[in-house]
């Protein structure tokens, strides 16, 4: 596998990933939050959005954003083997 096609699937998968996040049949709450969690998961104004994605992955609107611009640039820098080995 080159480093183009290598950052071209991961560029892919976290779009994917990302919008996912998105998708409220994809997230759901915990059954059992962790009674450790100390910080307030709504990054945003009436963000209702925090849950786990798939059921085991902790998620949030700002986290999927994250995952959606990371995709992005790895698919964009995948169109040239230096910015793909980059």
């Amino acid at each position: 596998m080159t480093d183009r096609n290598f950052t071209l699937t991961l560029g892919i998968i976290f779009v994917v990933l990302g919008v996912a996040g998105f998708i409220p049949g994809f997230v759901w709450m915990p059954e059992n939050p962790s009674p450790t969690l100390l910080f307030e998961p709504h990054y945003f104004p009436g963000d209702k959005e925090f849950g786990a994605l798939f059921g085991l992955f902790p998620v949030n609107t700002l986290h999927n954003i994250a995952h959606l611009l990371v995709g992005g640039l790895g698919i964009f820098a995948s169109a040239d083997k230096g910015s793909a080995r980059l």
